[in-house]
Protein backbone atom coordinates (compact mmCIF):
# COMPACT_ATOMS: atom_id res chain seq x y z
CA UNK A 1 0.00 0.00 0.00
CA UNK A 2 2.84 2.41 0.82
CA UNK A 3 4.39 1.76 -2.57
CA UNK A 4 1.05 2.53 -4.19
CA UNK A 5 0.87 6.03 -2.64
CA UNK A 6 4.52 6.64 -3.48
CA UNK A 7 3.78 5.89 -7.14
CA UNK A 8 0.73 8.18 -7.10
CA UNK A 9 2.78 11.01 -5.58
CA UNK A 10 5.59 10.49 -8.07
CA UNK A 11 3.17 10.52 -11.02
CA UNK A 12 1.50 13.70 -9.71
CA UNK A 13 4.83 15.51 -9.45
CA UNK A 14 5.80 14.42 -12.94
CA UNK A 15 2.48 15.69 -14.31
CA UNK A 16 3.00 19.01 -12.53
CA UNK A 17 6.37 19.41 -14.21
CA UNK A 18 4.76 18.86 -17.61
CA UNK A 19 2.23 21.65 -17.11
CA UNK A 20 2.98 25.01 -18.72
CA UNK A 21 2.95 28.19 -16.61
CA UNK A 22 -0.53 29.17 -17.84
CA UNK A 23 -1.85 25.68 -17.13
CA UNK A 24 -0.46 25.83 -13.59
CA UNK A 25 -2.15 29.22 -13.11
CA UNK A 26 -5.47 27.82 -14.32
CA UNK A 27 -5.07 24.80 -12.04
CA UNK A 28 -4.36 27.10 -9.09
CA UNK A 29 -7.37 29.27 -9.95
CA UNK A 30 -9.62 26.18 -9.99
CA UNK A 31 -8.30 25.08 -6.59
CA UNK A 32 -8.83 28.56 -5.13
CA UNK A 33 -12.32 28.83 -6.58
CA UNK A 34 -13.27 25.55 -4.90
CA UNK A 35 -12.09 27.00 -1.57
CA UNK A 36 -13.84 30.34 -2.33
CA UNK A 37 -10.70 32.37 -1.53
CA UNK A 38 -9.41 35.00 -3.93
CA UNK A 39 -5.62 35.19 -3.93
CA UNK A 40 -3.64 37.68 -1.85
CA UNK A 41 -2.59 40.87 -3.64
CA UNK A 42 1.06 41.73 -4.15
CA UNK A 43 2.49 45.02 -2.90
CA UNK A 44 2.48 46.39 -6.43
CA UNK A 45 -1.16 45.47 -6.91
CA UNK A 46 -2.13 47.06 -3.60
CA UNK A 47 -0.85 50.41 -4.88
CA UNK A 48 -3.71 50.35 -7.37
CA UNK A 49 -6.54 48.38 -5.81
CA UNK A 50 -8.03 47.03 -2.60
CA UNK A 51 -10.44 44.13 -2.21
CA UNK A 52 -12.92 43.95 0.64
CA UNK A 53 -14.06 40.36 0.70
CA UNK A 54 -16.96 40.22 3.14
CA UNK A 55 -18.51 37.07 1.68
CA UNK A 56 -19.38 34.37 4.17
CA UNK A 57 -16.69 31.86 3.20
CA UNK A 58 -17.75 29.44 5.92
CA UNK A 59 -20.87 28.98 3.83
CA UNK A 60 -20.58 26.44 1.02
CA UNK A 61 -22.47 28.91 -1.16
CA UNK A 62 -21.10 32.44 -0.53
CA UNK A 63 -22.64 35.41 -2.32
CA UNK A 64 -20.82 35.38 -5.67
CA UNK A 65 -23.90 36.68 -7.45
CA UNK A 66 -23.10 40.38 -6.92
CA UNK A 67 -19.84 42.33 -7.10
CA UNK A 68 -19.52 45.96 -5.94
CA UNK A 69 -17.14 48.29 -7.77
CA UNK A 70 -16.00 51.74 -6.63
CA UNK A 71 -13.30 53.26 -8.84
CA UNK A 72 -13.16 56.70 -7.15
CA UNK A 73 -12.77 55.62 -3.53
CA UNK A 74 -9.39 57.18 -2.69
CA UNK A 75 -7.81 60.64 -2.69
CA UNK A 76 -4.24 59.29 -2.39
CA UNK A 77 -1.93 61.04 -4.86
CA UNK A 78 0.81 58.59 -3.85
CA UNK A 79 4.33 59.94 -4.23
CA UNK A 80 3.29 63.15 -5.97
CA UNK A 81 3.59 66.46 -4.12
CA UNK A 82 0.81 69.00 -4.52
CA UNK A 83 1.00 72.68 -3.60
CA UNK A 84 -0.29 73.90 -0.25
CA UNK A 85 -3.08 75.90 -1.87
CA UNK A 86 -4.33 72.70 -3.52
CA UNK A 87 -4.87 70.84 -0.24
CA UNK A 88 -8.62 71.67 -0.07
CA UNK A 89 -9.09 69.98 -3.44
CA UNK A 90 -7.81 66.70 -1.97
CA UNK A 91 -10.77 66.66 0.39
CA UNK A 92 -13.27 67.33 -2.40
CA UNK A 93 -14.77 65.59 -5.40
CA UNK A 94 -11.85 66.83 -7.45
CA UNK A 95 -9.74 64.02 -5.97
CA UNK A 96 -12.28 61.37 -4.96
CA UNK A 97 -15.97 60.57 -4.64
CA UNK A 98 -16.41 61.94 -1.13
CA UNK A 99 -17.88 59.37 1.27
CA UNK A 100 -17.97 56.56 -1.27
CA UNK A 101 -15.35 54.39 0.43
CA UNK A 102 -17.24 54.26 3.73
CA UNK A 103 -20.53 53.74 1.90
CA UNK A 104 -19.12 50.89 -0.20
CA UNK A 105 -17.51 49.28 2.84
CA UNK A 106 -20.76 49.41 4.82
CA UNK A 107 -22.87 47.94 2.01
CA UNK A 108 -20.27 45.22 1.35
CA UNK A 109 -20.19 44.27 5.02
CA UNK A 110 -23.96 44.35 5.53
CA UNK A 111 -24.69 42.33 2.38
CA UNK A 112 -21.72 39.93 2.76
CA UNK A 113 -20.48 40.82 -0.70
CA UNK A 114 -17.07 41.34 -2.29
CA UNK A 115 -16.18 44.94 -3.14
CA UNK A 116 -13.36 46.26 -5.31
CA UNK A 117 -12.04 49.80 -4.63
CA UNK A 118 -9.32 51.97 -6.15
CA UNK A 119 -6.31 52.89 -4.01
CA UNK A 120 -5.30 56.04 -5.91
CA UNK A 121 -6.82 59.43 -6.63
CA UNK A 122 -8.46 60.21 -9.94
CA UNK A 123 -6.18 63.29 -9.98
CA UNK A 124 -3.33 60.92 -10.87
CA UNK A 125 -5.30 59.04 -13.50
CA UNK A 126 -9.02 58.32 -13.78
CA UNK A 127 -9.78 54.57 -13.99
CA UNK A 128 -13.35 55.29 -15.09
CA UNK A 129 -12.24 57.08 -18.27
CA UNK A 130 -11.45 55.38 -21.59
CA UNK A 131 -7.72 55.03 -22.09
CA UNK A 132 -7.78 57.50 -25.03
CA UNK A 133 -9.90 60.09 -23.24
CA UNK A 134 -8.53 63.62 -22.91
CA UNK A 135 -9.84 63.56 -19.32
CA UNK A 136 -7.79 60.50 -18.39
CA UNK A 137 -5.28 62.86 -16.73
CA UNK A 138 -6.87 66.24 -16.13
CA UNK A 139 -4.90 69.47 -16.38
CA UNK A 140 -7.20 71.77 -14.39
CA UNK A 141 -9.54 71.54 -11.43
CA UNK A 142 -13.09 71.20 -12.67
CA UNK A 143 -14.52 73.42 -9.92
CA UNK A 144 -12.53 76.41 -11.09
CA UNK A 145 -13.19 75.66 -14.75
CA UNK A 146 -16.89 76.19 -14.10
CA UNK A 147 -16.25 79.58 -12.50
CA UNK A 148 -14.12 80.66 -15.44
CA UNK A 149 -10.83 80.60 -13.50
CA UNK A 150 -8.38 77.86 -14.46
CA UNK A 151 -6.26 76.52 -11.61
CA UNK A 152 -3.79 73.90 -12.86
CA UNK A 153 -3.39 70.54 -11.14
CA UNK A 154 0.29 70.94 -10.30
CA UNK A 155 1.15 67.22 -10.36
CA UNK A 156 -0.11 67.10 -13.93
CA UNK A 157 1.97 70.08 -15.04
CA UNK A 158 5.36 68.84 -13.88
CA UNK A 159 6.45 66.50 -16.64
CA UNK A 160 4.79 63.41 -15.20
CA UNK A 161 5.35 60.01 -16.81
CA UNK A 162 2.06 58.93 -18.36
CA UNK A 163 3.18 55.37 -19.10
CA UNK A 164 4.26 54.87 -15.47
CA UNK A 165 0.83 55.96 -14.28
CA UNK A 166 -0.86 53.75 -16.83
CA UNK A 167 1.16 50.70 -15.83
CA UNK A 168 1.21 51.23 -12.06
CA UNK A 169 -2.37 52.37 -11.49
CA UNK A 170 -4.77 52.34 -14.44
CA UNK A 171 -3.84 49.04 -16.11
CA UNK A 172 -3.10 47.32 -12.79
CA UNK A 173 -6.52 48.30 -11.45
CA UNK A 174 -8.32 47.00 -14.53
CA UNK A 175 -6.27 43.80 -14.62
CA UNK A 176 -7.07 42.83 -11.03
CA UNK A 177 -10.70 43.86 -11.44
CA UNK A 178 -11.04 41.46 -14.37
CA UNK A 179 -9.22 38.76 -12.38
CA UNK A 180 -11.84 39.17 -9.65
CA UNK A 181 -14.63 39.10 -12.23
CA UNK A 182 -13.30 35.83 -13.67
CA UNK A 183 -12.91 34.37 -10.19
CA UNK A 184 -16.28 35.39 -8.74
CA UNK A 185 -18.18 35.05 -12.02
CA UNK A 186 -21.02 37.32 -10.81
CA UNK A 187 -24.32 37.93 -12.54
CA UNK A 188 -24.71 41.49 -11.24
CA UNK A 189 -22.43 44.54 -11.01
CA UNK A 190 -23.18 47.41 -8.62
CA UNK A 191 -21.12 50.49 -9.47
CA UNK A 192 -21.18 53.05 -6.62
CA UNK A 193 -20.32 56.77 -6.83
CA UNK A 194 -21.15 59.96 -4.98
CA UNK A 195 -21.76 63.44 -6.38
CA UNK A 196 -21.29 66.97 -5.12
CA UNK A 197 -24.53 68.99 -5.60
CA UNK A 198 -22.56 72.06 -6.69
CA UNK A 199 -20.19 70.38 -9.15
CA UNK A 200 -22.96 68.17 -10.55
CA UNK A 201 -25.36 71.13 -10.62
CA UNK A 202 -28.13 69.04 -9.08
CA UNK A 203 -29.61 68.66 -5.61
CA UNK A 204 -30.97 65.18 -6.39
CA UNK A 205 -30.45 62.49 -3.78
CA UNK A 206 -29.63 59.69 -6.23
CA UNK A 207 -28.57 59.40 -9.85
CA UNK A 208 -29.14 56.00 -11.45
CA UNK A 209 -28.00 54.67 -14.81
CA UNK A 210 -28.38 51.36 -16.59
CA UNK A 211 -28.17 50.79 -20.36
CA UNK A 212 -30.44 47.73 -20.12
CA UNK A 213 -34.22 48.27 -20.30
CA UNK A 214 -34.98 45.06 -18.41
CA UNK A 215 -32.49 45.39 -15.54
CA UNK A 216 -34.28 43.62 -12.68
CA UNK A 217 -31.57 44.59 -10.22
CA UNK A 218 -31.83 48.29 -11.07
CA UNK A 219 -35.61 48.16 -10.83
CA UNK A 220 -35.35 46.66 -7.35
CA UNK A 221 -32.85 49.36 -6.31
CA UNK A 222 -35.25 52.04 -7.59
CA UNK A 223 -38.20 50.53 -5.74
CA UNK A 224 -36.21 50.32 -2.50
CA UNK A 225 -35.15 53.99 -2.78
CA UNK A 226 -38.70 55.10 -3.52
CA UNK A 227 -39.67 53.89 -0.06
CA UNK A 228 -37.19 56.44 1.33
CA UNK A 229 -38.89 59.27 -0.64
CA UNK A 230 -35.65 60.23 -2.35
CA UNK A 231 -35.38 62.63 -5.27
CA UNK A 232 -34.00 60.38 -7.98
CA UNK A 233 -32.97 60.75 -11.62
CA UNK A 234 -32.99 57.59 -13.76
CA UNK A 235 -31.26 57.45 -17.15
CA UNK A 236 -30.97 54.75 -19.80
CA UNK A 237 -28.67 56.80 -22.03
CA UNK A 238 -25.89 59.25 -21.18
CA UNK A 239 -24.51 61.93 -23.41
CA UNK A 240 -20.73 62.29 -23.61
CA UNK A 241 -19.22 64.15 -20.60
CA UNK A 242 -22.54 64.34 -18.74
CA UNK A 243 -21.65 66.62 -15.81
CA UNK A 244 -24.01 64.77 -13.48
CA UNK A 245 -22.39 61.36 -14.02
CA UNK A 246 -18.84 60.05 -14.02
CA UNK A 247 -17.83 58.21 -17.16
CA UNK A 248 -19.86 54.96 -17.34
CA UNK A 249 -17.34 53.23 -19.62
CA UNK A 250 -15.88 51.00 -16.90
CA UNK A 251 -19.36 49.98 -15.73
CA UNK A 252 -20.49 49.20 -19.28
CA UNK A 253 -17.30 47.23 -20.00
CA UNK A 254 -18.00 45.03 -16.98
CA UNK A 255 -21.63 44.21 -17.77
CA UNK A 256 -20.73 43.50 -21.41
CA UNK A 257 -17.47 41.70 -20.57
CA UNK A 258 -18.63 38.19 -21.48
CA UNK A 259 -19.36 37.40 -25.12
CA UNK A 260 -22.12 34.93 -24.38
CA UNK A 261 -24.06 36.88 -21.76
CA UNK A 262 -24.83 40.38 -20.48
CA UNK A 263 -24.53 40.95 -16.75
CA UNK A 264 -27.26 42.79 -14.91
CA UNK A 265 -26.03 45.97 -13.29
CA UNK A 266 -26.74 49.34 -11.75
CA UNK A 267 -24.69 52.55 -11.66
CA UNK A 268 -25.74 54.66 -8.69
CA UNK A 269 -24.44 57.99 -7.40
CA UNK A 270 -25.55 59.40 -4.03
CA UNK A 271 -25.59 62.99 -2.78
CA UNK A 272 -22.33 63.26 -0.79
CA UNK A 273 -23.53 66.16 1.39
CA UNK A 274 -26.45 64.11 2.68
CA UNK A 275 -24.26 61.04 3.14
CA UNK A 276 -21.86 63.00 5.30
CA UNK A 277 -24.27 65.11 7.34
CA UNK A 278 -27.58 63.21 7.48
CA UNK A 279 -27.26 59.93 9.37
CA UNK A 280 -30.80 58.80 8.59
CA UNK A 281 -30.15 59.29 4.88
CA UNK A 282 -26.93 57.27 4.99
CA UNK A 283 -28.40 54.48 7.11
CA UNK A 284 -31.46 54.26 4.88
CA UNK A 285 -29.31 53.96 1.75
CA UNK A 286 -27.10 51.26 3.29
CA UNK A 287 -30.04 49.25 4.62
CA UNK A 288 -32.06 49.45 1.39
CA UNK A 289 -29.28 48.55 -1.04
CA UNK A 290 -27.91 45.83 1.23
CA UNK A 291 -31.35 44.23 1.46
CA UNK A 292 -31.67 44.16 -2.35
CA UNK A 293 -28.24 42.50 -2.61
CA UNK A 294 -29.09 39.93 0.06
CA UNK A 295 -32.21 38.96 -1.88
CA UNK A 296 -30.08 38.45 -5.00
CA UNK A 297 -27.72 36.15 -3.13
CA UNK A 298 -30.60 33.76 -2.45
CA UNK A 299 -31.54 33.39 -6.13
Amino acid sequence: MKNFFKEISKASKQQSKLLSYSEKQLSLMRDLRQSNYFRALTGKEQEAISIQDNRDLSNSNPNNNVIIVSEHSSNDVKYSKILDEEEPFLRSHEATDVGVFDLTSSISEMSKTLAVCSNFSKLIIDPAQPILSQRLVREYYREEEQSGVKIPISINHQGYRLFDRLETYYLEYHKILLDVLEFIQPNIVLNIHTHDPDLSQTDLDALIYTPEDDSKFTNEIIQSLEKLNLKTLIKKKLRQNDHQFCSPVLFENLIYYYQDKTLDGCYISLNSNKLLFEKDFRDGICDSISEVIRKQSKL
